[in-house]
């Protein structure tokens, strides 16, 4: 009777040890969970500021291809304006102008940019003024770049550069600006 008592105090024993431990294993998981979330919310909130510019850049050639795929499938006329110019820019727009022909109005182009366009875009005008340039804007997807290369360190670029202008029998002289002295122009 006395081994049997023992056994049931020991196992209920061990059963608390157990679970105790087991508590603090759960508890350590979720400090744990919670520190490494808390990370990476500081990362995302620091690594725009660490990124360098060209990683949110597109690529030159899927830049021009994504600008000149769009702009290809403009009208040339609207209500009788004539297409003026393009201007494509790397936050994914594209800005369309268009000139106006004689007898033509700013309302006839308004209404024709929506209802070619269906609401997707709201023309603008030059106005105050003639009235006489409008357009729209169109929106462009740009492929982010895939390149996470780090630039090269500052003396072989220099290297570089100062190699590439004597193969060419170029003059090259390089000065480094005194940062310390600030005229009145800035």
């Amino acid at each position: 009777r006395f081994l049997g008592l023992f056994t049931l105090c020991s196992l209920m024993l061990a059963g608390y040890f157990g679970w105790q431990g087991y508590q603090t294993h759960q508890e350590t998981l979720r400090q744990t969970a919670i520190r490494a979330a808390w990370l990476a919310r500081q990362e995302v909130q620091t690594s725009p500021a660490q990124r360098s510019p060209w990683h949110d850049t597109p690529r030159l050639m899927p830049f021009i291809n994504a600008c000149a795929e769009r702009w290809q499938k403009i009208p040339l006329s609207l209500a009788g304006w004539r297409f003026k110019e393009a201007q494509c820019a790397q936050e994914g727009t594209l800005r369309l102008a268009y000139s106006k022909p004689v007898g033509a109005t700013v309302g006839d182009f308004a209404y024709r940019v929506k209802q070619v366009y269906a609401g997707q875009t709201t023309p603008y005008f030059n106005l105050p003024g003639q009235g006489d340039t409008g357009g729209f804007s169109q929106s462009v997807i740009f492929t982010p770049s895939a390149d996470t290369r780090a630039l090269p360190d500052a003396d072989s670029q220099i290297q570089r550069l100062t190699t590439f202008a004597q193969r060419m029998r170029l003059p090259i002289n390089l000065q480094e600006d005194d940062n310390r002295q600030v005229s009145a122009n800035g």
